[in-house]
């Protein structure tokens, strides 16, 4: 049962509610086509906004990218980038477990991502996620973390103030305009100081 004037809590996938396989991804590639991480970071991070915004369909991606790192067999490029995000992208056990008793105590509970545009169709834990009351995605909104009209379309899509809700971020810089619009924030660090900040809140 709630007992605070907390309604509702909106947290952030990648190193919060799971694990981000970016690194995982980049390892696969680096493994099968024996190009260094850091240059498949390189060119992946010119591009993520992009694909965050949905300014840049996933065909252009996979043909641009591949051209930059010299491959020449783009399909096969992104079946291993694909299988690899979906073996490494997980909800975290002990936050999983935690959404359910927040849930339990009456809470709103929703995700708000920056996700690129070429996962859209192949969320592997999209099922667990039913458990939430809402997922705003970047890419649908074409704005993302830490722009403020993401976090405006978010509050207009939920109806509940911003200072009724808890925003949960691992990144300080997404943390800013949640603040300023009202809302109480945590950084995520562990789940063993999220969990001590949250019930100082709850």
């Amino acid at each position: 049962m709630i007992t605070s004037t907390i309604k509702a809590l909106i947290f952030d996938y990648g190193n919060v509610l799971g694990i981000d396989p970016t690194h995982s991804i980049f390892s696969s590639i680096k493994n099968e086509f024996n190009i260094e991480i850091d240059e498949v970071r390189k060119e992946y991070k010119n591009l993520t906004n992009f694909l965050q915004e949905d300014k840049l369909s996933s065909d252009k991606f996979w043909h641009i990218i591949s051209n930059k790192l010299g491959i020449g067999n783009f399909q096969k490029f992104k079946d291993i980038w694909i299988e690899s995000y979906k073996i490494n992208s997980y909800l975290d056990k002990k936050m999983a477990d935690f959404l359910f008793k927040l849930k339990r105590r009456g809470y709103k509970l929703y995700l708000l991502s920056n996700l690129a545009n070429i996962y859209k169709k192949i969320n592997p834990v999209i099922e667990t996620l039913k458990i939430l009351d809402g997922i705003i995605y970047s890419f649908e909104v074409k704005s993302r973390k830490p722009e403020r009209k993401i976090y405006e379309t978010l509050i207009q899509r939920i109806k509940i103030h911003p200072n009724k809700c808890v925003f949960i971020d691992d990144n300080p810089i997404n943390l800013i305009h949640p603040r300023r619009m009202g809302m109480k924030t945590i950084r995520f660090i562990t789940f063993e100081d999220f969990l001590n900040q949250i019930e100082q809140i709850l």
